[in-house]
């Protein structure tokens, strides 16, 4: 098993137990206790886990965020049943914004081929999906490479971004709170999913149930910014007045 394979198992395995130990571990991957040390170490200075006595304990969604391709894993049913509503938004001919979340990778897989677009993003999953189809114009903006999360990031992809303009769209956020508005973890994500938005003509925000009310260090901006809000289930009471009190359409079925 590469390091890449227990990494996500053992975020996994933290993730559902809140505390694991080094010989458990042991156990459950079939590697040695040095290897699981080192595993657990590397992971720590990520900020993915913390390291305890024996073992490691659990770090919560508004302490950090996980690798790209464990949040693929999360929450698969309710960003699929997302995607599919958000996808019927995409009309032939359009130009597209993509942000480098998980919601958008799915939402590339519903994406009918057919149609003629124009799609820009800064993440590498996307983009991949959405290149399978020869109809579809895909461009990924320059800047540097996090291989964490499979994007690039910086001024550079921000002023590329500039130099385009979207008929439309798509993100996702750490969080979404009717006072502190739209949240992330990290300023990188902060700054390009910005861009996207003042130069889009509509923004359309996929957001689970999971991040209603959840608020994370960097603020990107105002919740009433937004044009449609597509989620899973109902929103709470507050969120739902305020949404309708600032003309944000909201989508769950």
């Amino acid at each position: 098993m590469s390091f890449e394979d227990r990494e996500r198992k053992i975020i996994q395995l933290v993730k559902e137990k809140n505390y694991i130990s080094v010989k458990e571990l042991t156990k459950l991957l079939y590697v040695s206790e040095p290897t699981i040390r080192r595993d657990l170490t590397l992971l720590e200075k990520k900020g993915l886990l913390k390291r305890n006595r024996g073992g490691a304990s659990y770090v919560s969604r508004q302490q950090t965020q996980y690798p790209q391709a464990f949040r693929h894993d999360e929450n698969i049913q309710e960003k699929k049943y997302i995607a599919r509503l958000a996808s019927q938004f995409v009309q032939n001919g359009d130009s597209v914004f993509m942000d480098a979340s998980s919601s958008c990778f799915y939402l590339a897989q519903y994406i009918n081929r057919d149609k003629k677009l124009n799609v820009m993003t800064h993440g590498f999953a996307a983009a991949k999906e959405l290149a399978k189809s020869s109809n579809i114009n895909v461009e990924v903006v320059c800047g540097k490479y996090d291989i964490f999360n499979d994007a690039v990031y910086g001024a550079d992809a921000c002023n590329y971004v500039r130099s385009r303009y979207a008929d439309i769209c798509f993100m996702s956020m750490g969080g979404l709170d009717v006072s502190q508005g739209l949240t992330n973890l990290y300023l990188e994500d902060a700054e390009i999913t910005r861009v996207y938005h003042q130069q889009a003509k509509k923004t359309i925000l996929l957001a689970d149930h999971t991040k209603i009310n959840c608020k994370y260090y960097i603020k990107v901006f105002d919740l009433a910014e937004i044009d449609v809000l597509i989620t899973d289930r109902p929103l709470p009471e507050e969120f739902d007045t305020f949404c309708f009190d600032h003309d944000i359409d909201v989508i769950f079925e």
